[in-house]
């Protein structure tokens, strides 16, 4: 039981906070362009839609 402490305290002592980026799940992305896919991001995005390869699809300047 001590041990399942110790390990519970050291996993919260090393854990990171994380920074997701999550892509809107929209018909039309911020680039003016029609989803492909299930969310706007330029590469692939995790289930959640975060995390995507290249970020968010933003229109360009």
């Amino acid at each position: 039981m001590n041990l399942t402490y110790v390990l519970l305290a050291l996993g919260l002592f090393l854990l990171e906070e994380a920074a997701a980026v999550c892509c809107p799940a929209l018909p039309i992305c911020g680039d003016g362009q029609m989803v492909v896919g299930a969310y706007c991001g330029v590469g692939g995005c995790n289930v959640f839609g975060c995390n995507c390869s290249g970020g968010c699809r933003k229109k360009s300047d």
